[in-house]
């Protein structure tokens, strides 16, 4: 389900709302008490360098003090997010393993400077991490700290509190646009395929009336098109589909 929002006290307001109806629509359901009794905190952003999961907030909720569950919201559009993991843990003093003082203590020290950059939190899995990690929801609470020195290098500080130098990007900046051959489009029934990585599938076109005009006798009939777009190279692969887009509407 996705949730429009306009800034991150929204996210943590929707999550408690969507719990408020659920106790609502299932009174007799057994909860967890922390799940029911914990209030969230300042919803915390990480942008992701990943290809497969995309940036999201952790919306942290506390119980006397002490972290006890998270919950983690995705951005679907601009606006919009939605759900994608929920867990509630034993109560801890500490969300994640180094928060950004001590990750801020660790590379003064590795530099042997006085000053360093405010950090950011990035989502970066190493290429030979598996792919099953995403159901993991210990994987969103190991996020890099990220610091950009003024010569404009990088560096990073782990939740294992390894520093690591190595060059570091996102995915769509290092992703190459595999070369499209337009004489190599291939045409099924209800599919388009491409040969640069994906495909289009026609899931579902249904007849519709125009709610509006009714009253003046101008309200038309129109297709709607239902349609996916697959990465041919596999699910857990990144991509960008290249080309235009648009819709076309005739009345009938």
């Amino acid at each position: 389900m996705q949730y429009a929002y306009s800034n991150e006290s929204d996210l943590a307001s929707i999550v408690v709302g969507r719990h408020l109806g659920t106790i609502d629509e299932f009174p007799d359901l057994i909860r967890d008490k922390r799940f029911d009794e914990a209030v969230p905190v300042m919803p915390i952003l990480v942008k992701s360098y990943d290809g497969v999961i995309g940036d999201y907030y952790i919306v942290p909720f506390v119980q006397d003090q002490k972290f006890v569950k998270i919950t983690i919201m995705s951005f679907l559009n601009e606006g919009t997010a939605a759900i994608v993991k929920e867990e509630v843990f034993t109560p801890r003093d500490k969300l994640l393993e180094v928060d950004a003082n001590e990750a801020v203590t660790i590379m003064k020290q590795v530099k042997g400077v006085v000053n360093v950059p405010t950090p950011r939190l990035i989502l970066y899995k190493e290429p030979s991490d598996s792919p099953q990690a995403i159901n993991n929801s210990k994987m969103y609470l190991e996020p890099y700290w990220e610091f950009t020195f003024a010569d404009k290098t990088r560096s990073y500080v782990t939740q294992s509190k390894q520093v690591v130098t190595k060059v570091i990007a996102p995915w769509y900046v290092t992703y190459v646009v595999p070369k499209y051959n337009p004489q190599a489009l291939k045409i099924e029934p209800n599919k388009l395929i491409r040969d640069d990585g994906w495909m289009l599938n026609v899931t579902k076109i249904t007849l519709a009336a125009s709610p509006y005009d009714k009253g003046n006798g101008n309200a038309g009939k129109f297709f709607e098109v239902y349609f996916s777009i697959e990465n041919a190279n596999g699910k857990e692969k990144g991509f960008i589909p290249q080309g235009g887009s648009w819709v076309e509407w005739k009345t009938l």
